[in-house]
């Protein structure tokens, strides 16, 4: 169908997640796919996006007109997530990581990560939460957890609706986000809610256009960066949960 088949009816499009950003995350994207994504996008009169990261790929990537594109961040329930700030008590630090499993979150780099955080704070813990979307990926991350010796401090929860995620995150101190590429980054906005400060990758996170200048969320391009910002913010812990919330 063409637009002028359709006349006078306007057409809006909403690319969440376009081919250019699973490229990004490493996922293997036929020419083909990014060819219907422009044709979808020549066809469209305006194009709603999440975020001011993505908008960009569409005008950098897909040369389309800034005209036609409408940023409207996407929202979290609120009745879900409200919470009051956080404490840290004693040496245990209980990192989390809202996300599924596949390649686009970079839960072996998220492992790693987290292995040098308890190289610096060794009673740290690590519950993940998030569905598996990727099987032979999930198999890489179980072997990746053993390699690293970390059987012990990693739990494994599988999925969560989002009225459970409030009870599953009790107790939870620091969401960890290095995902390769996030266009809005729900779990970051959903964690923030329930006063749980963030650490997440810089690259291609759609959250630093919101976020950068709060406090409650602290962005590295670096592991050795990750843990210098994460001692900082432990320090000023308490003020970055209230910051969340």
């Amino acid at each position: 169908i063409t637009k002028q088949e359709i006349g006078s009816v306007q057409i809006i499009t909403f690319p969440m997640f376009s081919g250019v950003c699973y490229r990004i995350s490493g996922e293997i994207v036929p020419e083909e796919y990014l060819n219907c994504e422009l044709n979808a996008f020549k066809s469209s009169d305006y194009i709603f996006t999440p975020s001011y990261f993505e908008k960009e790929i569409l005008i950098k990537n897909y040369k389309v007109p800034e005209g036609k594109i409408r940023v409207i961040p996407r929202g979290i329930n609120l009745t879900n997530f409200s919470a009051s700030p956080r404490t840290i008590e004693g040496q245990q630090i209980n990192f989390c990581a809202l996300t599924s499993i596949k390649k686009q979150k970079n839960i072996i780099e998220l492992l790693r990560f987290f292995k040098k955080c308890t190289d610096n704070f060794p009673s740290s813990k690590l519950k993940i939460i998030g569905a598996v979307q990727d099987k032979e990926y999930n198999n890489e991350v179980l072997k990746e957890v053993q390699g690293l010796g970390i059987e012990n401090l990693v739990e494994f929860k599988g999925y969560c609706s989002s009225e459970q995620i409030a009870e599953e995150l009790e107790g939870q101190h620091i969401n960890l986000c290095l995902s390769k590429c996030e266009t809005f980054g729900r779990s970051i906005y959903e964690t923030l809610a329930l006063g749980i400060p963030n650490l997440c990758l810089k690259d291609n996170n759609a959250t630093y256009d919101f976020l950068s200048s709060k406090g409650c969320v602290w962005f590295f391009d670096t592991h050795d960066e990750g843990i210098s910002v994460l001692k900082t913010g432990i320090e000023n812990y308490q003020q970055a949960s209230r910051c969340a919330v």
